[in-house]
């Protein structure tokens, strides 16, 4: 950007699994297109077929980290975004702990990188909660948090609890959607922020809801927003998301060129 310098800190990574999606399932295929990119570092995510914890033993393990790295890139951590709704119904309820437990082992078994969660926050029992934070602890493995929808409610756990294997992540358009200012949200959660996504949001008009867009082509103020990251000292990752564009390398390509 025009008279601002280069934001030193955590490196710029990406989500994998649209550009797996893009390259028709093939996981390696778009690895290796990925092969000289400027950005030298993937999110997996552990829904994402062939890349789920029950279908990946040790060795597949030790396999994805060889596949990265002969490609020249890095693992910067774990998606595992479950439908809220799962974890509302007592019937889903185990299902989603047990998915997230084997995902934090998967991101334990992969250098111990950090997992980030959506999560309705208000919704979690205390035995669910500590049933999460257990295993992480166990494991080594950081909990990021997605909870833009209700931040009070994540800001007070994560005050409660003050844990260094519990802490937020945010995602411009999901606050976008919901009402809520980015350069807000990093500033309230600073102490706690880890994750923070490289996204946009575009609302089409006053009465529709519009969608995630590429980085820079909606109502992000980028400026504010980088400049409130800037100031997060413990800050892990920048994470480029390319969930639900319609072009993820062009949407990839458009975000590196406005960061």
């Amino acid at each position: 950007m025009p008279g601002m310098e280069l934001m030193l800190g955590p490196s710029v990574s990406l989500t994998l699994a649209p550009l797996v999606k893009a390259a028709g399932g093939n996981v390696k295929r778009a690895v290796e297109r990925l092969r000289g990119s400027t950005c030298r570092m993937v999110q997996l995510s552990a829904a994402l077929p062939g890349l789920r914890p029950r279908e990946l033993d040790q060795r597949a393990r030790r396999d994805v980290l060889a596949l990265l790295s002969r490609n020249g890139l890095a693992l910067s951590g774990l998606d595992l975004m479950i439908p809220h709704r799962d974890w509302a119904d007592p019937s889903t309820q185990q299902k989603a702990i047990d998915a997230v437990t084997a995902s934090i082992k998967l991101a334990g078994d992969l250098g111990r990188v950090p997992l980030s969660l959506s999560l309705p926050v208000p919704a979690l029992t205390d035995e669910m909660r500590r049933e999460l934070l257990t295993c992480a602890d166990g494991c080594g493995v950081m909990l990021a948090i997605h909870a833009e929808d209700e931040l009070d409610a994540l800001l007070q756990w994560l005050d409660e609890e003050d844990q260094p294997m519990l802490k937020a992540a945010v995602d411009p358009a999901a606050l976008l959607a919901g009402g809520e200012g980015p350069t807000d949200a990093v500033l309230r959660l600073a102490k706690h922020l880890r994750i923070a996504r490289l996204d946009d949001f575009s609302r089409t008009s006053l009465t529709a809801a519009g969608g995630r867009c590429p980085l820079g082509r909606g109502d992000l103020n980028l400026l504010n927003y980088r400049a409130a990251l800037s100031t997060i000292t413990q800050l892990h990752s920048l994470i480029i998301e390319l969930r639900d564009l319609p072009d993820p390398a062009a949407a990839l390509n458009t975000a590196l060129e406005a960061w």
